[in-house]
C-alpha cells in the first residue's frame, strides 16, 4: 500500500510542477501569458486547500 501511495503523490506533485518548468518551451506555442502558470498553480493549491477538508470530514466518518 506505501508504494502505490508514493507514486499517486509523486505524480500529483509532478503534474502540479510540471507546466511552471515547461512553461517557457510551451507558453509561445499556446499564445498564453506567463500569468496563465500562475493562475494554474493557484488554481491547483486553491482546489488542494478545499479537498483537504472534505478529506478530513471523510476520515472521521469511515475512518478511510
Amino acid at each position: 500500500m506505501l508504494p502505490l501511495t508514493l507514486l499517486i503523490q509523486a505524480a500529483a506533485s509532478a503534474a502540479t510542477i510540471a507546466p511552471a518548468v515547461a512553461a517557457p518551451a510551451l507558453l509561445a506555442r499556446l499564445g498564453v501569458g506567463t500569468v496563465a502558470v500562475g493562475l494554474y498553480v493557484a488554481a491547483v493549491y486553491v482546489a488542494a486547500m478545499v479537498s483537504s477538508q472534505f478529506g478530513a470530514t471523510l476520515v472521521k466518518r469511515r475512518g478511510v
